[in-house]
């Protein structure tokens, strides 16, 4: 990691200036190797975080690391970083056999994991994927839970409704989310008319919402480190409509892909299912609990945060 150990490095007077493990062979070198005994294989963290990115110019990035005391420097632009790697072992900066010896190390894992021969393992049988499919289902199917509003399932739909689907998220590529796609096919597959939106604005909403028989406010908020939350966040407070739309519209159901923690949030809301993920099978068995065809065998993980009101003391 881009940590730093201040005292132990000799920084404990300015532990700003403190270089992070990644470029502190005192750490890697005199702390890890001849102090802790470890002779395997270093790894650095992501190196594109500003734990690193901030200390070093890009060109002493890899270097410095290499140097160091790192076996396997973590995103490594081979476009750019061999060039710096090449100039500086001409340079006299970094030692050839130091490139060698991390490569050796490198080596030696694979060897021992397998990964020489075979590095992904044999191709899994068309009965296999089809096995795999059914486990993920199973399990999301047992997942789903009802937080609030068991009274409001199934939802009472007539053959062939027209409904509308409503996903509130801020979607990030990067983690491969992508808008609930199958909620609504398997919703089509059943016979219903779907209409769509996605963080519709609210005069938009209730246009659309009284088209509808029903409204599936599907929010997507995925906690994560770094890029996630547990709040929904979006663009603007035009969006918002959806919080509320229960109070206009008979038959608004909402579901939480993601947070456990919605309620705590939108504590008015009248009922709501928990599906913990935007999965495919998520999607699949959300669908099946509203509709009816299996009950939710789910339960909530984690305890609400409960908000209370003291009397101040006299």
């Amino acid at each position: 990691g881009h940590i730093s150990l201040p005292d132990y490095q000799g920084y404990g007077h300015n532990p700003d200036d403190a270089p992070p493990a990644t470029h502190c062979d005192k750490l890697l070198i005199q702390l890890l190797r001849q102090e802790l005994g470890y002779t395997g294989l270093i790894v650095s963290d992501s190196t594109s975080m500003i734990g690193l990115t901030s200390r070093a110019a890009p060109a002493e990035r890899i270097v410095n690391s290499l140097a160091a005391g790192i076996d396997l420097y973590l995103g490594a632009n081979p476009e750019y970083d061999l060039g710096y790697v090449l100039q500086a072992v001409r340079d006299g900066r970094l030692r050839e056999e130091r490139i060698y010896q991390a490569a050796r190390r490198v080596l030696t894992l694979k060897a021992q994991l397998g990964l020489v021969d075979a590095p992904l393992g044999p191709a899994p049988t068309t009965q296999e994927q089809a096995s795999f499919g059914q486990a993920a289902q199973a399990l999301a199917d047992k997942s789903i839970t009802i937080v609030r509003g068991a009274e409001q399932v199934p939802a009472p739909l007539e053959a062939g409704a027209k409904v509308l689907t409503v996903t509130v998220a801020k979607l990030n590529p990067l983690f491969g989310q992508k808008d609930l796609e199958i909620f609504d096919a398997e919703l089509q597959q059943r016979g219903f008319q779907v209409e769509h939106l996605l963080n519709p604005k609210t005069a938009e909403l209730q246009a659309a919402a009284q088209e509808c028989a029903a409204v599936f406010i599907n929010v997507y908020v995925t906690p994560m480190t770094t890029m996630g939350t547990v709040r929904v966040t979006l663009d603007s407070f035009a969006t918002w409509g959806w919080r509320a739309l229960f109070t206009e519209h008979p038959h608004v159901f909402y579901t939480s892909f993601g947070s456990p923690y919605l309620l705590y949030e939108l504590p008015h809301i009248p009922n709501l299912l928990l599906a913990y993920g935007g999965a495919e099978t998520s999607q699949r068995a959300a669908v099946k609990v509203w509709l009816g065809e299996m009950a939710a065998q789910g339960v909530l993980p984690v305890t609400l945060p409960q908000t209370r009101v003291r009397p101040l003391a006299d």
